[in-house]
């Protein structure tokens, strides 16, 4: 499953070199292996610097977020096709791409971190920071559709798209409307007393409508309609 790789993936890049690894162990991961990997090959600009989040397309691409609000595409081969930058217009801001979805129309969804440090006017240092958090919509072929801010609790976790909702992860489930309207909260009173999305880490939806999360201890799926 696309959880199942992304925790793989995610797995493989904290332990690569380091098979004796008691998580590895606890596993059974001691003997596993890549087989193939991309983003190496070609071009500077072509290679994956600090790949941070991942999602795939009905065509079998790979959409990767990278350092500096750079997503990159990739065909099921592991070729470069395409790359592209979110828009940060303010210098003295960090962007940082938190996750990265698709639709079934195969428009590209970014997740984003806006980070601005403070100023202290009397030591003349930056101290704290100003944390935003936006989704960008793109087309298959990298054209800014929608942009629109993402409230709630600071951190957010994840992202993912039915076909009619796009829903963030944070310590709750936020569903927007597919024109960045907020639509409910997931993960309520209801949901947490049954272990719906309690203590969620990721999630990824299917075509059905079910919203698949995966939490610290355990798989948690519920219907979103």
């Amino acid at each position: 499953s696309y959880l199942t790789i992304r925790k793989f993936v995610s797995m493989v890049k904290r332990f690569s070199g380091r098979a004796n690894h008691p998580c590895c162990q606890d596993l059974d991961m001691e003997h596993c292996y890549v087989p193939w990997s991309f983003g190496q090959e070609g071009e500077e600009e072509h290679k994956l610097k600090y790949p941070c989040a991942i999602a795939t397309n009905s065509s079998g691409h790979f959409i990767v977020g990278d350092i500096n609000g750079v997503v990159k595409v990739f065909d099921p081969l592991g070729q470069f096709i395409q790359h592209f930058s979110v828009p940060n217009d303010d210098v003295e801001t960090n962007l940082c791409i938190h996750d990265v979805a698709t639709d079934n129309k195969d428009s590209i969804y970014v997740l984003v971190r806006y980070q601005k440090m403070k100023n202290n006017n009397k030591k003349n240092k930056k101290t704290g920071s100003d944390e935003r958090f936006f989704v960008y919509k793109f087309s298959n072929t990298a054209d800014l559709h929608l942009k629109f801010p993402v409230g709630g609790e600071v951190w957010k976790r994840g992202l993912t798209v039915t076909n009619s909702h796009v829903l963030v992860l944070s310590s709750r489930v936020a569903a927007y409307d597919t024109d960045g309207q907020f639509v409910r909260w997931l993960g309520g009173i209801e949901e947490l007393a049954n272990g719906t999305f309690k203590d969620a880490t990721d999630i990824a939806s299917a075509n059905d409508g079910r919203v698949n999360g995966s939490g610290r201890v355990s798989f948690l799926c519920s219907h979103f309609q």
